[in-house]
């Protein structure tokens, strides 16, 4: 089908075969269904997390319930890969598909920026403790949960706006739904920023492990399973997340020279469990949360 976006309302993209939209309904229904088991697990999560003594009023709190709205939020494109859905856009106004585009490219841009402030938390938890008098002690706890908050607006703000600014040639893909082509520029941007970012990541759970030993060696006779369990769990999600995401796996997988479209369903379905992934790991690592449970 034409697929050129020369005037104002939504039309397929390049190359695009319409007919694939009403097949692998099999593929499209279980991601729908993982998706959705996704958003109830983390529903149950944040609920059960706030019943914890041991979290009430903690940074690490905070992090722990912006993991799991990013994957609540991650779950919204999964409505886009049933064609039905596409009659809500096809040669309609660009300007309702461009919404719902922006808030397709948010959603990947806020989980990785959660994990980065997820780190960043525990970098400064493990490697800048308190020290001091106790007001003081209060005073710099609640500096540090303020500017985990702050950096956490303002990356949910930047992905926002990134998503914004670089939109152009809006058109329809036949799974993906309403989708950017964005400019080279724009997506060598987007890599580089990403790749700082994990740079960051990588570094912060670095020297989060060696502070940890060094904390394990200075106080042998000191109980700091909580604090190492945590930082345990963000490292594992944090690679975790490296291992089920499908642009790394694509990478992994076109070295080898194996087809990606002939793997586009198990890719797609990796990234979903990442959201179901992120809690039970947490469970294994919390015994106090598995007792709750």
């Amino acid at each position: 089908m034409n697929t050129t976006n020369s005037n104002s309302t939504l039309q397929w993209c390049d190359g695009v075969i319409v007919g694939r939209c009403y097949t692998n309904y099999g593929w499209q229904y279980v991601i729908l269904v993982i998706n959705a088991l996704s958003v109830v697990v983390n529903l149950v999560h944040i609920i059960l997390m706030r019943r914890l003594a041991s979290l009430r009023d903690t940074s690490y709190h905070f992090i722990l319930q912006k993991i799991s709205i990013a994957d609540i939020y991650a779950a919204i494109p999964s409505a886009t890969i049933l064609c039905p859905v596409h009659k809500l856009y096809y040669g309609r106004d660009l300007r309702i598909a461009a919404i719902y585009a922006i808030v397709i490219e948010h959603c990947g841009m806020v989980k990785y920026n959660t994990l980065f402030i997820a780190s960043l938390e525990r970098y400064l938890s493990i490697c800048h403790p308190l020290s001091g008098q106790q007001t003081n002690c209060m005073d710099k706890l609640l500096d540090r949960k303020q500017k985990i908050k702050l950096f956490s607006i303002f990356f949910w703000i930047f992905g926002l706006g990134l998503a914004f600014v670089f939109r152009q040639h809006l058109c329809l893909l036949e799974f993906a739904g309403p989708t950017n082509r964005s400019s080279k520029a724009a997506r060598n941007f987007v890599f580089v920023f990403m790749i700082i970012q994990t740079l960051f990541i990588l570094a912060f759970n670095v020297r989060v492990l060696i502070e940890l030993r060094k904390m394990q060696r200075r106080n042998h006779l000191c109980d700091h399973s909580f604090t190492r369990r945590a930082s345990h769990y963000i490292i594992a999600i944090s690679l975790a997340y490296f291992c089920l995401f499908p642009t790394c796996v694509a990478f992994i997988l076109k070295s080898f020279d194996v087809s990606l479209w002939s793997y586009r369903w198990p890719l797609q379905i990796l990234y979903c469990v990442y959201g179901i992934f992120n809690v039970v790991i947490y469970g294994w690592v919390m015994k106090p949360y598995r007792l709750l449970v």
